[in-house]
C-alpha cells in the first residue's frame, strides 16, 4: 500500500477546523459516522477521491440524516509499532474528538508486510486497546470491525495469505472478545479482481460496492435494480393534423437523431399502450434545430373518448433545452395525446418532435443524455454531452460508459448529486462509446430503458436491430438540416445488399463517396461531417446525397450544410 509520510501539523489543524465546521453545521439528531482505516478507506486511486472514496459514497447513499467523515491514511498501520501506526497520526486524534456515533475500523492490509507481522503478537492488543478508547467517548458509539478485502498479489509488502490466515482469525477474536460487529469486505469480493485495478485499493465503482455493504448493515435495505419503463415505446401511433404527416414512428422509436414531421396546425398523436398503465412523467425531444420550444399539450384517457389535460404548456412563453420533462402525480391511463401547437419564435412550415416518453410511475427515473459534436475530422470527432437530471429533488445518479460493443459497462464516476452535467469525450474512426445512466432513491437503482450509443466512423454504419425485415427499401430525410457540422443520414433495407452513400453538390459533382458495404436488413444511419475526400471542409449551401442499395434500389434527398 502506497506510504504518505509527509505529516504536518499544519495539516492536523485544517481537519481539526474543517471537522469543527461540518459537526458545528449538522443538526443535533444528525448521526456521526467516522470511518477510520489505511488508503482503502482514503480512496487512494480514485481520481474524485472527495466524491468516490467509500466513506463519501456512503455518505450519499445514507442521506442528510447521517454526517459521514473519512479519517484514513495511506500506507498506516493498526500495528503500534508498525512502520506507520494510524495511532500517531491527526486523524486519529480528530476522529475521537469527531465524538462519533458509529465508528468503522478497516485496518490490517499494511500490518500484513512482512517488517510489521512480525510484531502479529501485539495485533489483538492494539485493536482492542483501540476499541476501547473509540468506547470511552461520550457518544458511545456503535463500532465496527471490518475484514479487509482481498489482496489479489503481493504489492508494496501486502500478502493476502496473511490476510486469510491470520488476520481475519484474529478480528473474529477481537468480535468475540469485545462485542463489536463485524463488516465483511472480504467475501464479497472474493472473485471481484476488477473492482481493484492495482489488486490493493478498490476503484470507484469498488468503493462503491464497499459502501452498499456498509449501507445495508446499517440500514438493513439492499440496493436493488428496477428498469424504467417507456410505455409508448414503438407503440403505434395515430395522427390528427390538418396537414401532411411523415414518419409518426420515429416519434416513438427510441432514436432522438429521427423525428415526427407534421405540416398544419394543432398537430396532435394518440398512442395507445394496450391496457392501462399508472404514468408520472413525459419526456418531448423537440431536437436541436427547435430546441428553441413549442406550445404543447399533453392529455390522457382511459377510453380513447374522454380526455383529461395534464399538461397544458400552450400559453408558455419560456425557451427550454431540446428535452422538455413535465412530471405528474401517479395517474392510471391507457392513452396519451400529444398536441404541438406553435413555436416560441419565428415561423416554421412544419412540426418536428424527435422523440416521446411517457414513463411508468417509478420512484425516480434515470438521467438523460444529450450530445453533440463540436469538432470533427476525417478520423475523429471530439463532442459534448449534457447529463440532465429528470427526477425529484434528493437523488444521486452514477454514469457508466463502455467503448467497445462487447465491453462491460465502467462507472464514470459514482454516486453523485443529481445535477446538470457535462461531459467531453473524443472517438476516433471505427470506435464506438456506449453510456447508461442510473438514478438512485432510498432502496432501489432504476435502470435507463437503454443506452447512449455514439458511433462515430465517417464511413461507418450503426445498425438498429428489427423484430423482422423491413418493408422496403427506404432513404430517410437527414437530420438535422439544415446541420453543422454533422448530420446522421438513416436507410432501411428489406434484404442484404451491397450499400453506397454518394454526396453531390448543386452543379451535379461528386464530392464525396461513402465506402460501400455491404449490410444486413434493418435499418442503419451513418454520419457526415461536410468534408470531401481529402478531408477538406466544404463551403456551405445544397448538397444531393444518393443511396445505391444493390442494383434495384436507388434514391436522392436533399440538404442544406450551415457555415
Amino acid at each position: 500500500m502506497k506510504r504518505n509520510c509527509a505529516k504536518s501539523i499544519a495539516g492536523g489543524i485544517i481537519w481539526v477546523f474543517l471537522l469543527t465546521s461540518l459537526v458545528s453545521g449538522a443538526p443535533a439528531d444528525t448521526v456521526r459516522i467516522a470511518c477510520v482505516g489505511n488508503s482503502i478507506t482514503y480512496g487512494a486511486g480514485i481520481t474524485y477521491r472527495n466524491e468516490d472514496s467509500y466513506p463519501a459514497q456512503l455518505g450519499k447513499l445514507l442521506g442528510p440524516d447521517y454526517l459521514t467523515a473519512n479519517f484514513g491514511v495511506s500506507g498506516r498501520t493498526m500495528l503500534k509499532k508498525g512502520d506507520y501506526p494510524l495511532w500517531n497520526e491527526p486523524e486519529f486524534t480528530v476522529a475521537l474528538n469527531f465524538n462519533p456515533n458509529i465508528v468503522l475500523i478497516l485496518l490490517g492490509t499494511n500490518d500484513s508486510k512482512p517488517w510489521n507481522w512480525e510484531f502479529k503478537a501485539d495485533y489483538i492488543p492494539d485493536y482492542i486497546a483501540m476499541i476501547d478508547t473509540f468506547k470511552q467517548l461520550a457518544s458511545n458509539p456503535h463500532i465496527y470491525a471490518c475484514y479487509p478485502p482481498p489482496a489479489f498479489r503481493v504489492e508494496w509488502g501486502i500478502r493476502d495469505s496473511v490476510i486469510n490466515a491470520d488476520i481475519i482469525p484474529m478480528i473474529d477474536q477481537i468480535i468475540s472478545q469485545t462485542g463489536v460487529s463485524l463488516i465483511d469486505f472480504n467475501t464479497p469480493f472474493k472473485n471481484q479482481a476488477d473492482l481493484f485495478p492495482d489488486a490493493i485499493h478498490p476503484s470507484a465503482e469498488g468503493a462503491c460496492e464497499m459502501a452498499k455493504i456498509v449501507y445495508k448493515e446499517l440500514t438493513g435495505k439492499t440496493v436493488q435494480r428496477i428498469k424504467d419503463a417507456d410505455l409508448v415505446r414503438r407503440k403505434t401511433v395515430q395522427v390528427q393534423t390538418s396537414g401532411v404527416s411523415s414518419n409518426p414512428e420515429y416519434l416513438v422509436d427510441g432514436d432522438r437523431t429521427t423525428g415526427w414531421i407534421c405540416s398544419g396546425t394543432d398537430n396532435a398523436a394518440i398512442i395507445d399502450f394496450g391496457v392501462t398503465e399508472t404514468i408520472d412523467m413525459f419526456q418531448t425531444d423537440f431536437g436541436d434545430l427547435f430546441a428553441l420550444g413549442w406550445q404543447y399539450t399533453i392529455e390522457i384517457s382511459l377510453d380513447a373518448n374522454n380526455w383529461q389535460m395534464v399538461v397544458d404548456q400552450s400559453a408558455r412563453q419560456d425557451t427550454v433545452q431540446r428535452v422538455a420533462i413535465d412530471s405528474i402525480e401517479p395517474t392510471e391511463a391507457r392513452y396519451v395525446k400529444l398536441t404541438v401547437l406553435r413555436a416560441l419564435e419565428g415561423t416554421f412550415a412544419s412540426t418536428v418532435v424527435n422523440d416521446f416518453r411517457v414513463l411508468r410511475a417509478a420512484p425516480v427515473h434515470p438521467p438523460i443524455f444529450l450530445f453533440r459534436f463540436s469538432r470533427v475530422r476525417a478520423t475523429s470527432a471530439v463532442f459534448e454531452m449534457d447529463v440532465l437530471p429528470v427526477s425529484k429533488k434528493g437523488e444521486l445518479i452514477k454514469l457508466y460508459r463502455a467503448s467497445k460493443p462487447d465491453e462491460p459497462f465502467t462507472a464514470l464516476k459514482s454516486y453523485r448529486q443529481a445535477i446538470p452535467d457535462q461531459i467531453r469525450a473524443s472517438i476516433r474512426n471505427e470506435s464506438l462509446l456506449k453510456f447508461m445512466g442510473l438514478a438512485f432513491k432510498d432502496d432501489l437503482e432504476i435502470v435507463s430503458d437503454d443506452t447512449l450509443v455514439v458511433n462515430w466512423a465517417m464511413t461507418g454504419v450503426k445498425t438498429k436491430a428489427h423484430a423482422g425485415p423491413a418493408r422496403d427499401f427506404r432513404l430517410n430525410q437527414n437530420f438535422p438540416n439544415p446541420f453543422n457540422p454533422v448530420t446522421s443520414i438513416s436507410f432501411v433495407l428489406n434484404h442484404s445488399a451491397p450499400v453506397t452513400i454518394e454526396i453531390f453538390d448543386l452543379t451535379g459533382r461528386l464530392v464525396h463517396r461513402l465506402r460501400g458495404q455491404t449490410l444486413a436488413a434493418g435499418s442503419h444511419c451513418i454520419f457526415w461531417n461536410g468534408r470531401d475526400a481529402t478531408d477538406r471542409i466544404l463551403p456551405g449551401g445544397i448538397y444531393f446525397y444518393r443511396l445505391q442499395a444493390g442494383e434495384s434500389f436507388s434514391a436522392v434527398r436533399k440538404m442544406v450544410f450551415l457555415k
